[in-house]
């Protein structure tokens, strides 16, 4: 996905491997954390070209990235906050006396990120500050009763699912994508399509979300199309690439709404464009349109009547 961003002049090849070495370090520190540990080395051949030989990471890099986690590890272990694990979600618990601690521009930023969709490596990100910042502001938080960490399921992937059993899928949930950055708009569409069945998943993040959205494996995918470091034409042109997502109806949802951005669309594989009025009707027709309607139109309607009395506003493309 990287090497079609970097192809489609989405992003540098610094930035995506500024991206890789996050992404590593990550791992890294998730691996080294843990007691007990052996290693085994499996070299496998795989035919590279050479714009993917020029992504990879390096020995050098490589090392820089293992020294750089170890130090992590070594610091939060001194602070005395290595059971707070990065993987962990931070959720607010009381908002009004987190605001009334502190009104700093720092706090206010955490405010919006404390949803229980980011992650604390997530948060860092966002915030650009060190990991043993963000975690010791969070355990000081914690303590006061102010925040809660829920722990996310590891993402597993195909070949290791093959040997687990079978989780049936329920019939009465259908899944619902939507890969946009602004929180905004998946908080909406949570209020809008929640209350009539549908499963909403909102990954802010494309590239690192990837493996989430195999996971939940959705049946229908809302795809913003200006999105910081990767555009939407170039996810959606990856996810018709990929097996997995060949078939499945991505829809176009946008503040940008020229004969051209709706003809490109089409062209790298959307079923549809939908703009960004924040209509509800048009929101679940466009949904009934791809994915099997379960309620007829007059319930529908009936439901959306007695559901939003509210005032939508468009938000960021």
């Amino acid at each position: 996905m990287l090497q079609i961003a970097i192809s489609d002049n989405q992003i540098t090849l610094s930035e995506a491997k500024a991206i890789l070495r996050t992404i590593t370090e990550e791992v890294f520190f998730a691996i080294i954390s843990q007691a007990g540990l052996t290693r085994r080395w499996h070299p496998q051949k795989h035919s590279t070209s050479q714009k993917t030989l020029n992504l990879l990471l390096s020995r050098r890099e490589i090392k820089e990235v293992l020294a750089s986690a170890k130090i992590l590890l070594k610091s939060l272990k001194y602070e005395g906050l290595l059971h707070i694990n990065p993987e962990l979600v931070p959720i607010i618990k009381n908002r009004n006396k987190l605001l009334n601690q502190e009104k700093s521009e720092s706090v206010l930023k955490l405010d919006k990120l404390l949803n229980g969709k980011r992650t604390i490596w997530d948060i860092t990100l966002e915030m650009k500050m060190s990991l043993e910042v963000i975690t010791h502001s969070l355990y000081s938080f914690e303590k006061l009763g102010l925040i809660n960490f829920l722990k996310v399921e590891d993402w597993l992937p195909p070949s290791e699912k093959f040997h687990l059993p079978a989780i049936e899928k329920s019939v009465d949930k259908v899944k619902i994508a939507c890969i946009d950055d602004s929180y905004s708009t998946g908080f909406l569409l949570d209020k809008i399509l929640k209350p009539l069945g549908y499963e909403i998943l909102h990954i802010q993040n494309p590239i690192k979300g990837l493996a989430l959205l195999e996971e939940c494996k959705p049946d229908l995918i809302f795809l913003d199309l200006i999105m910081p470091k990767v555009s939407g034409y170039t996810i959606c042109k990856f996810l018709r690439k990929t097996t997995t997502f060949q078939d499945i109806p991505i829809v176009f949802f946008s503040t940008q709404d020229s004969i051209i951005d709706r003809t490109r669309a089409r062209i790298v594989g959307a079923n549809d464009y939908l703009y960004k009025s924040y209509d509800p009707e048009k929101i679940v027709e466009v949904l009934e349109k791809y994915v099997n309607p379960k309620h007829s139109t007059n319930d529908l309607k009936s439901t959306l009547g007695q559901t939003y009395d509210l005032t939508f506003m468009a938000v960021g493309s």
